[in-house]
């Protein structure tokens, strides 16, 4: 904090609230990635107690998402384009926030595409209470929680996952199911399969 006061063009006032160029919410970097921040997310990360509920900025999936300068270049556009994307929690709001962007911005690089396909994982993942998720670069690896492991019935999901790809393995250990992909020489980009089948267990699960 101390650092960003010092920084021109941002301001710190009496009680650490942030601003940036007039503006409380910044485009950050974390890990090479740019994530957009609201001024609780920076103090939280400054080691501050906030009172506001506690909503995590973590992604479960690592994906690109970075906003090229050659796609947009300007800094304000890149914060709304992210903060459409976050908006995503569904097949129709993805095309809807697709179908924005590309008549604003021209055709989506590949990289945002997939950007799109992780904040819908990641609503799908919340209504799941998923919150444990093993990526590596040859698998990726779900944990269910135990009251959803509990519920689901284990030859359904099989026959179900088998029937959106033959590749999905499963695996019983401590109360818990896991379900890995291998993740090389798919048809699609694994989010895809991975979202199909958070839907059919939510659907299931009437959750």
């Amino acid at each position: 904090l101390e650092v960003l006061k010092k920084t021109p063009g941002v301001f710190v006032d009496g009680e650490n609230n942030i601003s940036i160029g007039g503006k409380n919410g910044v485009l950050v970097i974390l890990n090479g990635k740019q994530t957009y921040m609201e001024k609780e997310e920076i103090r939280r990360l400054n080691g501050e107690e906030i009172t506001e509920p506690d909503e995590s900025n973590s992604s479960l999936i690592d994906v690109e998402t970075h906003i090229s300068d050659s796609y947009v270049s300007d800094e304000d556009l890149k914060i709304e384009i992210h903060k459409k994307i976050n908006e995503i929690d569904s097949f129709e709001k993805m095309q809807e926030v697709k179908r924005e962007i590309e008549d604003r911005f021209g055709k989506l690089p590949n990289n945002l595409l997939i950007y799109m396909y992780e904040e819908w994982f990641e609503k799908l993942a919340q209504k799941l209470n998923i919150v444990k998720v093993l990526q590596t670069d040859k698998i990726i690896e779900i944990e269910l929680p135990e009251d959803i492991s509990n519920k689901v019935k284990g030859d359904k999901l099989f026959l179900t996952a088998y029937n959106i790809c033959p590749k999905f393995q499963f695996k019983y250990f401590l109360k818990k199911i896991h379900i890995s992909l291998p993740i090389l020489n798919l048809d699609k980009h694994f989010l895809e399969y991975l979202i199909k089948l958070l839907e059919e267990l939510i659907d299931e699960l009437a959750i």
